[in-house]
């Protein structure tokens, strides 16, 4: 927890008593889950999925799910919630993905009618190119077509974006407050890799003095 106004020291709590600390921490006005390097090989398979283990996109409720619970707790003061899942998997094919949709259903049922903008941003990337990815893509892809029909049959508006050639494909969907949008693609370096520093440049361009 930090304090907007600096007056307090950053506090630092376990994820399982994140649902208990927000239903006392009434004057929250953000809320931000960012996850990284989550083990998909592990969580995306039928027997961790029926266990009731670490939270994973593909639990039920996901994130969003295991902390605020079954009835999210009244955030008077809250302006935006979001959530940021950043994973990267070696190969798809060995890896297969069914699309993340457990976020959005619990925040399309739960989230979009309510008073803060809530925000739900998740990607894969996959290090490694196979030709016989396109089996484990259309999987994929089958999942996100199958959630993106659910979500309009609530009202909610949709986009869908698909680049063959570059095995790229996202969607976007949006409803009230709420907005979800996940994509899959392949790990580029000249896009995914920092650019170096501006003063490591100007030396590589400087001139060499002995």
């Amino acid at each position: 927890l930090i304090d907007s106004r600096g007056r307090r020291r950053p506090l630092l709590f376990v994820a399982s008593s994140a649902p208990r600390l927000l239903r006392l921490a009434t004057n929250l006005t953000e809320v931000t889950i960012l996850m990284k390097e989550v083990d998909l090989l592990l969580l995306s398979t039928i027997d961790c999925r029926n266990r009731n283990l670490d939270c994973s996109p593909f639990t039920p409720g996901g994130y969003l799910g295991r902390l605020l619970g079954p009835n999210p707790p009244p955030l008077p003061n809250l302006k935006q919630l979001s959530l940021h899942v950043d994973v990267m998997v070696e190969s798809i094919t060995l890896t297969p993905l069914p699309c993340p949709s457990q976020d959005l259903q619990y925040a399309l049922h739960m989230l979009s009618s309510a008073p803060f903008r809530t925000f739900i941003q998740i990607s894969f990337c996959c290090a490694q190119f196979r030709e016989s990815d396109i089996v484990a893509r259309s999987y994929l892809m089958a999942g996100m077509e199958q959630t993106l029909k659910a979500a309009a049959e609530t009202g909610a508006d949709t986009e869908f974006e698909v680049e063959p050639e570059e095995g790229y494909v996202d969607m976007t969907i949006e409803k009230g407050r709420l907005e979800y949008t996940f994509a899959f693609f392949y790990y580029n370096p000249s896009i995914c890799d920092p650019a170096p520093p501006e003063d490591t440049i100007d030396r590589r361009k400087s001139p060499i003095s002995v």
